[in-house]
């Protein structure tokens, strides 16, 4: 018996790897009909409490892209049971080791267009940082703190515009 008399039930027989055990949960990932699950098993003795709460929030979220999905699994009573939304991950080399390169590549092309184009094109939109305070900042960050400094600099010069910008010049124009 587990903490609070709920039995952990072992994975089925077949491939299956454990990617996180404690008191309160284990979760792994399973080979079943030739694609990879992911199963999740509440344990202790709020554990039928947490499972309902799971699974009412995956269900709200059914059909949203990039959520794992629930899957429909009578054979893992007491279990949270998912799947990627299209099938795709880095799972993908259980299938084939194409399938796995392909998506190394997919996604790591995804990362570098949402950090070097999407990323700072919203950032620059929303914070409205000046280019030449940036620069400035960078610069000066560098030389005073090395590396740290730059990557420190710009963030902060960003929170000193935006509280001047907020709170500053509207107090003054209140006047």
């Amino acid at each position: 018996m587990g903490a609070g008399g709920v039995r952990p039930e072992r994975d089925p027989p077949g491939r299956a790897e454990v990617l996180h055990e404690s008191a309160r949960t284990r979760v792994a990932r399973l080979f079943v009909d030739g694609r990879a699950i992911i199963r999740k098993q509440p344990l202790g003795p709020d554990a039928p409490q947490r499972l309902r709460h799971e699974l009412t929030i995956l269900q709200r979220l059914l059909g949203v892209a990039g959520v794992a999905q629930l899957l429909e699994a009578p054979r893992f009573p007491g279990s949270i049971v998912t799947d990627d939304v299209d099938g795709t991950s880095l799972v993908g080399l259980a299938d084939s080791l194409g399938t796995g390169i392909a998506c190394v590549i997919f996604f790591v092309i995804y990362q570098q267009v949402e950090n070097y184009l999407i990323y700072p094109t919203v950032m620059r939109r929303s914070v409205k940082v000046s280019d030449v305070a940036a620069v400035v900042a960078a610069l000066l960050g560098v030389a005073l703190f090395g590396v740290v400094g730059a990557l420190v600099a710009i963030p902060m010069v960003a929170a000193v515009q935006l509280i001047i910008r907020e709170v500053v010049v509207p107090s003054q124009e209140a006047r």
